[in-house]
C-alpha cells in the first residue's frame, strides 16, 4: 500500500539582528575615525551602516560657536563585512578619514544599524563621543582651520572669520614662510569681505570655496612645502615640541618621531653630499 506521512511543521522565527561598539570610538595617528564593533544573527547580516550626527547640547558653545548651527545632514557610513567567512556573528572596525568634515572636534552621537536578507534591522544604543579632527601644531595653521571650521558652522559668521583672518596675516612675515599661503588666505578674506556684503549673503557654494581654500592653506602651513632638508628637519623638530606640549597620543609621539628620524637622514645625506662636492666649504652652522 501506499506509504503515509505525517509531519509536523514547526516554523522558526527570524530574528533580527544585533549590533553594538566593541570598544571605544578611536583615531589613528592621522586624525580617521577608528569603530570597531560586532554584529550578529541567525541567518547572517547582509548590510549596515553607522549614522553619525551633532550632538549639540554637549558644544561649548563659545567664540565661533556661538550662533546656532545650520543644519547638516548626518554623515552616513557602510560598515565593512568580512570578506571570507561567516556573517552570523562577527567583529570588524570601521575605519573612515573624517578630518575635513565640519563637525570633526565637536561632539556626535554615533548609531549603528544592521540588516539581515529577511529586511529586519537592528540598532545600537547611541554612543556619545567627539568626532576625531586633524591635529595641527603650527599655531597659524590651528588658527586657519579653526576659522574654517565657524564659516562651515553658520554663514553668520562670515563678518567674524574675516576679522580674525585679518588679525592673523597683519604681519605676513613674521607667520607665513611662503608667499603662496600668505597670498591665498587674504583671498579668502576678499572673497568673504565682497560675498557677505551682497544681497543675500554669503551663499553655500562661496562658503565652501572659501573653507577649501582655507584647508588647504592650514594643511600647507602644517605640513610645509620645504625646498630643504634643513627645514624640514627644523619643522619636524617643532612639530614633535609641539605634539609634547599638547599632550598629543603615545601613537601620535610615535609617528612624530618617525617623520624627525627620517627629516634628520635627510639632513645628514645633504650635508654628506654638499661636503663632497665643497670639500673646502665650512657648512652653515
Amino acid at each position: 500500500g501506499e506509504a503515509v506521512w505525517n509531519l509536523a511543521v514547526r516554523m522558526i522565527p527570524d530574528q533580527p539582528p544585533t549590533v553594538e561598539l566593541a570598544g571605544d570610538p578611536g583615531a589613528n595617528v592621522n586624525g580617521g575615525l577608528e569603530l570597531p564593533f560586532r554584529a550578529s544573527d541567525d541567518y547572517g547580516v547582509v548590510a549596515g551602516h553607522a549614522r553619525i550626527s551633532l550632538d549639540l547640547a554637549a558644544v561649548e558653545r563659545r567664540f565661533g560657536l556661538t550662533a546656532d548651527p545650520e543644519p547638516r545632514d548626518a554623515i552616513m557610513l557602510d560598515l565593512p563585512l568580512p570578506y571570507q567567512g561567516t556573517t552570523r556573528e562577527f567583529e570588524e572596525t570601521l575605519s573612515e578619514d573624517l578630518a575635513d568634515h565640519p563637525h570633526a572636534g565637536l561632539p556626535v552621537s554615533i548609531t549603528l544599524e544592521v540588516e539581515d536578507a529577511g529586511g529586519n534591522a537592528g540598532t545600537s544604543e547611541p554612543v556619545s563621543t567627539v568626532l576625531p579632527a586633524r591635529r595641527f601644531y603650527d599655531a597659524v595653521a590651528a588658527a586657519i582651520a579653526e576659522q574654517r571650521r565657524d564659516v562651515l558652522w553658520t554663514r553668520e559668521n562670515a563678518a567674524r572669520v574675516a576679522r580674525v583672518l585679518k588679525a592673523v596675516t597683519y604681519l605676513p612675515k613674521d607667520e607665513f614662510e611662503d608667499a603662496g599661503t600668505y597670498l591665498v588666505t587674504r583671498s579668502a578674506i576678499k572673497r568673504l569681505d565682497i560675498h557677505r556684503k551682497r544681497d543675500g549673503g554669503l551663499d553655500g557654494e562661496v562658503r565652501d570655496e572659501v573653507a577649501a581654500m582655507l584647508w588647504r592653506v592650514a594643511l600647507l602651513i602644517e605640513e610645509g612645502d620645504l625646498a630643504n632638508a634643513r627645514d624640514r628637519f627644523r619643522r619636524a623638530r617643532e612639530r614633535l615640541s609641539a605634539a609634547l606640549e599638547q599632550g598629543a597620543s603615545r601613537e601620535e609621539i610615535a609617528a612624530l618621531m618617525d617623520d624627525l628620524r627620517a627629516a634628520l637622514d635627510d639632513f645628514l645625506r645633504e650635508l654628506a653630499e654638499d661636503a663632497e662636492r665643497n670639500p673646502d666649504r665650512v657648512p652653515a652652522g
